[in-house]
């Protein structure tokens, strides 16, 4: 969630970034910097969007 957060919310040095490019950036990094398993379970339930389109 802290990763979510920290993507989608302005920053002093940069632009927030639309919620596609974090559930992109999710997915891409699942199994990698990020739990399957927990990626997974928190694009589709907590955010509501399909795992894949």
């Amino acid at each position: 969630m802290r990763y979510y957060n920290a993507m989608t919310n302005e920053r002093p040095y940069r632009k927030a970034l639309s919620e596609g490019l974090v559930i992109e950036e999710i997915r891409k990094n699942s199994g990698i910097q990020f739990d399957p398993d927990l990626a997974k379970l928190f694009v589709e339930k907590v955010l509501g969007k399909p795992w894949r389109d």
